[in-house]
């Protein structure tokens, strides 16, 4: 492969490298100490070598004929989608100097044989790249050598965990990491070998790593469940235990399994009042993608939502219209009738209002309720003479307000704390405007 330096030598790469090394021979920046050298003119450090044609941070698109990329692309298609550089070795045909531009020729020297290492099972690719000028001129040449290899595949940290020593595994383990942070089964294996160390803090934080890593929904809300369990039963932080199941909740697009553990942990907790305004909310979501009593998927899921919440009578007719929709029964909250339900019984008005339950907007005004006396309290003790504190006391409330152990519900929660600070706000105000028409017209006279 061909390549050219996007820049030639210059003394502006040459003072930042310098600076960042420490180096502080004056030949790389001094005129006139590098003109009394033997060199007679700036040079640049002989270890730039690389540096002059290295494509920076973003990098450049290789091309689809590139022998290069197609080896590298070959071996991560096996597997072996870990790299750690091994080996780099330069030899100088002379100084580089001001102005000189630079153009490379890379040949693939070797691949080794699999081979098992302390990282994993790998191979080990060899590069041998040449250094000329434009016009030709051998200026130097490197040999640079990598390994490609499996991540979880660790001899010595496997060896040590086999044999028990958790300490010496997990330290091996954690030098693999250093080299390649996404080796998702290496943070899986540490999260273990915190756990067993002792160390559940250390055993979160490797667990967090594992959900930054892992694209897929469902493995996601495994990790954050175990996530919950470590913080409630371990650590004894109970929101933040609530806080990994609400997260699962989310990436998961509310499904049965994360929302099930949300609900049990409430339960454990005995806030029922915290799981009834979850589901309801959830509720209210899943009622809007019912276009018709066909949709089975949102009736089944409604027909959980309403058996978490004890509404037996709902959960037994909603089970009564997924069966007869064609679920299965094993996907059931609650065992269905033995005789088949009609279209005409699926369309009648009793369904649809368990569908549709007029206690769920009942539910949202006694949270409405809580908010407004929530905000009384609140702003009790503003002088409600002063408009300015009594505004920023409702700024204060919006912002930081809480409905004592009710659950934070997102945007729902903002949208009824600005109905009920605001409408406390008014009443408040009203009150104050009359009063103080009452002390004018006492004033004078009227």
């Amino acid at each position: 492969m061909i390549g050219v330096a996007p820049d030639p030598v210059n003394q502006a790469m040459i003072r930042h490298w310098v600076e960042a090394m420490g180096d502080e021979n004056p030949v790389y920046t001094d005129p006139e100490a590098a003109a009394a050298s033997v060199h007679g003119q700036i040079i640049a450090p002989p270890v730039m070598l690389q540096a002059w044609t290295m494509q920076g941070i973003r990098g450049t698109a290789r091309r689809g004929d590139d022998a290069q990329a197609q080896l590298l692309n070959l071996l991560e298609s096996a597997g072996f989608t870990s790299v750690v550089a091994t080996n780099c070795e330069q030899e100088y045909d002379r100084m580089l100097h001001l102005g000189d531009h630079l153009k490379t020729r890379s040949i693939i020297e070797s691949v080794s044989e699999e081979k098992q290492t302390a990282l994993g099972v790998g191979h080990f690719v060899t590069t041998r790249i040449e250094y000329t000028t434009l016009a030709g001129e051998p200026v130097g040449r490197q040999l640079f050598r990598i390994l490609k290899f499996k991540p979880g595949t660790g001899r010595l940290g496997a060896a040590e965990r086999t044999l028990g020593h958790a300490r010496e595994s997990l330290d091996w383990y954690i030098q693999s990491l250093e080299l390649d942070p996404n080796q998702l089964d290496l943070w899986e294996h540490a999260v273990n070998l915190h756990l067993e160390l002792g160390d559940p803090r250390k055993a979160a934080w490797a667990l967090k790593k594992c959900i930054t890593l892992q694209p897929k929904a469902d493995a996601k809300v495994d990790y954050l469940r175990r996530l919950s369990e470590i913080y409630e039963n371990q650590i004894r932080d109970k929101k933040l235990a609530r806080d990994a199941l609400l997260e699962a909740v989310e990436v998961s697009d509310a499904s049965l399994t994360a929302v099930e553990s949300l609900v049990r942990f409430y339960e454990r907790h005995a806030d029922s009042a915290s799981r009834n305004v979850k589901l309801d909310l959830l509720w209210t979501a899943e009622r809007q993608k019912v276009a018709s009593l066909k949709a089975v998927e949102p009736i089944l899921r409604i027909a959980h939502f309403a058996a978490w919440k004890q509404n037996q009578q709902a959960a037994q007719w909603l089970c009564e219209c997924a069966a007869a929709l064609g679920a299965a029964s094993a996907d059931l909250p609650a065992e269905p009738q033995t005789f088949p339900m009609d279209i005409e019984t699926l369309a009648c008005e009793d369904v649809a209002s368990l569908l549709f339950p007029s206690d769920l907007l009942q539910g949202q005004r006694r949270m409405i309720q809580v908010v407004h006396e929530e905000a009384c309290r609140q702003l009790r003790d503003v002088f409600l003479r002063d408009r300015l504190a009594l505004h920023v006391g409702a700024v204060v409330f919006l912002q930081g307000g809480r409905l004592g152990e009710h659950e934070h519900v997102g945007s729902q929660r903002v949208h009824l704390l600005s109905h009920g600070a605001f409408g406390v706000m008014r009443d408040v105000l009203d009150r104050h405007d009359h009063r103080d028409s009452q002390q004018n017209r006492q004033e004078t006279g009227e």
